[in-house]
């Protein structure tokens, strides 16, 4: 019992950051940046593929928002097409002349 009680701590903990980080993270992205050691989600689950398995079925809801796909937001030809501001003219930089120096 405490096993799977572990486990599931463990498993929000991975969802939750995988949610802040907006997408499902690979085994070897989790190495880089995960909150949890590998090693530790691979003796809880027996592999990564697994472990998103358990993932799925246990948080459908994180999981729906892990796999959205996002909005694209349709452009009329017409707004495309639009001409881009131009900068205003800035003022030209003046170049110094070095002075020879003076001996005394």
């Amino acid at each position: 019992m405490a096993r799977s009680r572990a486990r599931l701590a463990l498993l929000q903990d991975i969802g939750m950051h995988m949610l802040e980080k907006g997408k499902v993270l690979s085994r070897d992205e989790w190495k880089k940046e995960g909150v949890a050691r590998t090693g530790n989600i691979l003796n809880y689950f027996g592999s990564w593929s697994r472990m998103l398995t358990f993932l799925e079925n246990e948080f459908p809801d994180m999981w729906k928002e892990l796999n959205a796909v996002p909005e694209v937001k349709k452009v009329s030809p017409k707004e495309a097409v639009k001409e881009s501001p131009k900068a205003a003219p800035t003022a030209p930089v003046k170049k110094t002349v070095p002075t020879a120096k003076t001996e005394k």
